[in-house]
């Protein structure tokens, strides 16, 4: 991602390139610097008033277990308590930059060349990747131009964040500088390639049951664009991956026809996926996984009918 951002900066000349990317995101790290350390001393000053005001709170109690001024220190407890845990979570909605009054992505204005690739990767016309790390990687890996297996894709919802041009540098300790979810964040490279596999890499289609229309039907690119689309208005970004893969292994296997056992074999395909690529196949709620793949592939997430975001005219 950082050769591709510098090579659209300055094709001539990869290192000018990297320069000119660290100076668009300079102010951005000192701003995450800045956000960090606030939220990182709010937590240590919370967290050490809280500890206090309980051991307080609890010895007021067993000293004078009548007194009703056991309040004043339950509620100095209590809001101690919730600031602590605000300030451990708060770095991550604040990332997240869901605000009325904001009007651009990012707390940096971009060069035009960068912003046109960050708005790319917003909207899924580009696709990013993290590259295979050790052990098993999922059947469907993409193949970067260099050799490199690519196995994580990248949600588009990502590159929202606040912080996500921080990924354009080539220095991997910035990279982790936002957090994807709790404990999470970036430590391998992102590639970024066109969001589609050919047409023509991809296999005909020998279903042509109309319930399956919805999933089968149509190009990869549409498929996928559409894909992002339901991901983006119904799916958080924690359980989007587990879903992705379950749409895209299902798009795979059923388009190989509708003939009898195609399901149980479409859904113990995607379980393998799972499996390979989030160490489990248990549903995003957890339990058992086999009846929401059931539901998926029959067009429903719950009680929902979800056809409509593949195919607006079908059933």
């Amino acid at each position: 991602m950082s050769l591709l951002a510098a090579q659209k900066l300055n094709p001539d000349n990869l290192e000018k390139g990297y320069q000119r990317v660290d100076q668009a995101i300079v102010d951005l790290k000192k701003n995450s610097d800045r956000a960090f350390s606030f939220f990182s001393a709010l937590f240590v000053v919370s967290s050490i008033l809280s500890l206090t005001s309980g051991t307080l709170l609890f010895s007021f109690i067993f000293q004078h277990p009548n007194s009703p001024a056991y309040i004043t220190y339950l509620i100095f407890f209590l809001t101690s308590f919730f600031v602590m845990v605000f300030s451990a979570t708060g770095i991550r909605w604040f990332q997240t930059r869901k605000f009325l009054f904001v009007k651009t992505p990012y707390d940096v204005v971009l060069p035009a060349e960068l912003e046109r690739l960050m708005s790319d990767l917003r909207s899924g016309l580009l696709s990013a990747y993290t590259s295979a790390g050790y052990g098993n990687t999922i059947l469907s890996a993409v193949q970067a131009s260099d050799g490199v297996l690519l196995d994580g894709r990248v949600s588009p919802e990502t590159f929202s964040n606040r912080y996500s041009p921080l990924l354009l540098s080539r220095e991997a300790k910035f990279w982790g500088l936002f957090w994807l979810s709790f404990r999470r964040s970036f430590t391998r490279p992102i590639y970024v390639v066109t969001d589609t596999v050919p047409d023509g890499d991809e296999a005909p289609c020998l279903n042509n049951d109309p319930r399956f229309r919805w999933l089968v039907g149509g190009t990869m690119l549409k498929f996928t664009t559409n894909l992002d689309a339901f991901l983006r208005e119904n799916i958080s970004p924690d359980d989007q991956p587990w879903y992705r893969i379950a749409f895209t292994v299902a798009r795979r296997e059923m388009r190989k026809g509708a003939q009898h056992g195609a399901l149980a074999a479409t859904i113990k395909a995607i379980k393998q996926e799972l499996t390979a690529t989030l160490g489990s196949d248990l549903g995003p709620q957890g339990g058992d996984s086999t009846s929401s793949l059931k539901a998926l592939l029959s067009g429903r997430q719950g009680r929902k009918d979800i056809k409509g975001y593949f195919d607006p005219n079908g059933s």
